[in-house]
């Protein structure tokens, strides 16, 4: 027997179906973008916006025209970190990333940053590389 109501419908609704099964599409495809909460669980240890990591928090040091922050390198000596410039970062490849997203070491707002153990420091190199190998 044929549904002639369904045959009527157009081809996304008869795609998506009810509206209970739109939600239910679109709940999965938040988790599969956005990840799930049992992957904030996963992993304490690194950076995420509970931890009052989102990009005006670190910019509240970091911004262009705010103090010199220095940390110390390997050789002990003392390098001054570059400022982040919040306007020409808008306008940037970036723009939409938050800073954690790159600096997965960093898991605190403190003034001095406790490091996640065993993360490396951020490589724009590996990103990139995988960008241009998935291309």
């Amino acid at each position: 027997m044929t549904n002639i109501y369904r045959e009527s419908m157009p081809w996304r609704a008869r795609l998506l179906g009810s509206p209970a099964r739109i939600l239910g599409l679109a709940a999965v495809a938040v988790s599969l973008f956005c990840g799930t909460p049992g992957d904030a669980m996963a992993a304490p240890e690194m950076a995420d916006k509970s931890a009052g990591l989102d990009n005006a928090t670190c910019l509240e040091c970091h911004e262009t025209g705010k103090r010199e922050i220095e940390v110390t390198d390997k050789d002990g000596e003392a390098v001054a970190l570059p400022a982040v410039a919040p306007d020409k970062f808008a306008k940037s490849v970036h723009a939409g990333m938050d800073c954690v997203a790159c600096h997965t070491d960093i898991v605190d707002a403190k003034e001095a940053h406790q490091k996640a153990a065993n993360v490396a420091k951020p490589d724009c190199a590996s990103c990139h590389v995988q960008l241009w190998d998935e291309a």
